[in-house]
């Protein structure tokens, strides 16, 4: 079996991308069928031309695409799948092809849009800060006082420590 295969981690039930979708393919020829005992996109050119297929599934918060050409070796006998590389099937794979780069296109276009929106929703809680904070403005902003004074008090009972043992074994 060779097909194509693609996956995407999309955080969201994306119900808006997966419409979007399939109105696209839906307007490109494709009907929805079962294969496998799955539900795909198929679009058939005829009695010896191979029927394509595509199919998008959702689960775990992964976007699957996967799209597929059926091999023909008597009208309408059809064995063996071949994914979109390869010279066999060219007529078929150019069009399908394009077909493909248009869904990862909305894919693509979908999780830059969330992940924009996702930004902004942190900007607008406030929870960004500067991109560059200098060591003493985090220690003043970010570093409870009580903290800072047990880390001076340990400095110094362990600096003091030191002197003391280097002293030691000099002598």
């Amino acid at each position: 079996m060779a097909r194509y295969v693609k996956d995407y981690t999309i955080k969201d039930h994306p119900d808006e991308l997966l419409q979007k979708i399939e109105d696209y393919v839906v307007s490109e020829g494709y009907c929805i069928t079962e294969y496998d005992g799955k539900t795909v996109y198929k679009k058939s050119s005829g009695a010896i031309n191979a029927p394509s297929y595509i199919r998008i599934k959702y689960e775990n918060d992964i976007l699957r695409l996967q799209v597929w050409i059926k091999f023909p070796i008597l009208p309408n006998v059809f064995v063996g799948e071949y994914d979109l590389q390869g010279i066999v099937g060219q007529e078929i794979k150019g069009p399908l092809s394009q077909r493909v780069k248009q869904i990862e296109n909305y894919i693509q276009e979908y999780i830059e849009q969330t992940e924009k929106a996702a930004q902004a929703q942190v900007e607008e809680a406030g929870e960004v800060e500067e991109e560059y904070m200098s060591k003493k403005d985090f220690i003043k902003k970010k570093v409870p006082h009580s903290l800072l004074a047990e880390l001076r008090t340990a400095s110094i009972v362990l600096y003091t420590s030191i002197g003391i043992s280097i002293i030691l074994a000099i002598f």
